[in-house]
């Protein structure tokens, strides 16, 4: 008893709820599979094979300027409505009709969204990334063409379906999409793996992102089939939620585009200016890296749709208490896997060839300590946003700008320890505007107003003033 008592004050103190738990499960999967794609990308593709392999992914990266980010605006608008709705079975809406309306608008408008994309994905990014491999010398040597409209294709199609996952995220229903995350993950590494070691070369990255979609095609038929009808239902038009929705998206879509220049500009400039080779090891470098990150964010980012509910209800006391718990538990998290990271990286480079297929230990510790770093900022950035606001619009694209004529500066004169270098010392400067921005922010729109002091009164209410919900 006494044991089981410990186990479950030690997840309590961690912050580890169920949905968290499976999100963990699904984030734990890349955290340990990311090791073992390492070591058979590092044994079975030549070096200009890894430099394409990890470039394939940015340069698709570049959709995020063709969903604008819409992502987070859909689980935050998604989070205010459901605050008067329930899921009954097959994941059919109930609840107050003008919010269960409110909510299908919001999906038909992101399925047409998220179409149109996939679209201008497969022929726009398609084309202009066959442009650019095309033109680096190496091209003529690696077996590339097959591979990179087979990973377009399946990644256009990967986008029809992700808006219903994001919405049923806002929907609070973080345990779901994560299980069903968590499952798309593993088959999709599984596939990748089986590709790789068949002689599949740069194609099992697109069977692998093929792999994920049937996956989510058949979650979606199997356990959520009503709330896909729901949204595939309403015939309203869908105006006046965009009218509604734009004012946060805009401004969202430019924070989601800097956040391209600032986390997904390493490979293909690398690639570019010193080639496949030495982008490849910024990738493995990477990798490693943006595990970690992912991984603690999970911490925040799950807790999301609970910041906006708590938003649209008033309660801003256990907003703070639940934002700062998980702030903490998150750095620490990223903190712990930093260190082990890099300690397990200088065993390996000390005693296997694979290491050199990384960065040198310092660059990639300078990588590290800006994942820990930007906890914080996430955790800023998920708090401000739920509600509805997007204060952080002007930093990022400071923040992006910056990142961006840093990086392809440093690459050209110094290679991907200069990219690093000079993404480390942006962060470090970004940091304190950032923090001073939430501390105003919040302090501004959690300022008491006239009918919060009749609430505490005991008086009748009026509607919030100050309060940007």
């Amino acid at each position: 008893m006494r044991g089981g008592e410990r186990q479950t004050t030690w997840w309590t103190w961690l912050g580890v709820d169920r949905g968290l738990a499976l999100v963990l499960v699904g984030r734990a999967w890349s955290f340990l599979a990311g090791p073992v794609t390492i070591l058979l990308i590092g044994t079975q593709f030549t070096e200009p094979q890894q430099g394409f392999f990890y470039t394939f992914n940015r340069v698709l990266g570049l959709q995020v300027f063709l969903e604008l980010g819409l992502s987070q605006g859909l689980i935050q608008f998604a989070s205010h409505e459901f605050a008067r709705l329930r899921f009954a079975e097959r994941g059919r809406l109930v609840g107050e009709e003008a919010a269960r309306q409110r909510l299908r608008a919001l999906g038909r408008l992101a399925l047409g969204w998220y179409a149109a994309a996939a679209l201008l994905v497969l022929l726009g990014i398609g084309l202009a990334g066959h442009a650019f491999f095309q033109a680096t010398p190496e091209a003529g040597g690696v077996s590339w063409r097959a591979g990179w409209w087979l990973l377009v294709g399946a990644t256009a199609l990967n986008l029809l379906t992700q808006p219903v996952w994001f919405l049923l995220e806002g929907c609070n229903q973080i345990a779901g999409v994560a299980a069903y995350r968590a499952g798309a993950l593993a088959v999709s590494g599984l596939v990748l793996w089986a590709g790789i070691l068949a002689g599949g070369g740069l194609m099992a990255a697109g069977w692998a992102a093929l792999a994920g979609f049937l996956v989510s095609v058949a979650w979606l038929a199997g356990r959520w089939r009503g709330f896909v009808r729901e949204l595939l239902s309403h015939r309203g038009a869908v105006g006046g939620m965009l009218r509604e929705l734009w004012p946060f998206q805009w401004r969202m879509a430019l924070s989601a585009m800097s956040g391209y220049l600032i986390f997904s500009l390493f490979e293909p400039t690398v690639f570019r200016f010193r080639g496949a080779a030495e982008a490849g090891r910024m990738g493995m470098s990477w990798q490693l890296v943006n595990a970690l990150s992912v991984l603690s964010v999970s911490w925040i980012s799950t807790r999301a749709p609970r910041f906006g509910i708590l938003v649209r209800e008033g309660r801003y006391d256990e907003l703070d208490r639940l934002a700062r718990r998980v702030a903490i538990q998150a750095v620490g998290i990223c903190l712990v896997g930093a260190v082990s990271a890099l300690v397990l990286l200088a065993w390996v480079k000390v005693h296997f060839e694979l290491g050199a297929r990384f960065l040198g230990l310092e660059a990639v510790a300078l990588l590290a300590a800006t994942a820990v770093l930007n906890q914080v900022v996430f955790a800023q950035a998920y708090y401000l946003r739920a509600h509805k606001q997007e204060p952080f619009m002007l930093i990022s694209l400071l923040n992006g700008l910056l990142t961006a004529a840093g990086v392809i500066a440093g690459t050209w004169h110094y290679g991907a320890v200069g990219a690093c270098v000079a993404y480390a010392a942006t962060q470090l400067l970004v940091f304190p505007l950032a923090t001073g921005v939430f501390l105003v922010k919040r302090r501004e729109w959690h300022r008491p107003s006239t009918a919060d002091a009749r609430r505490r009164d005991g008086g009748p209410t009026a509607t919030v003033a100050n309060k940007p919900v």
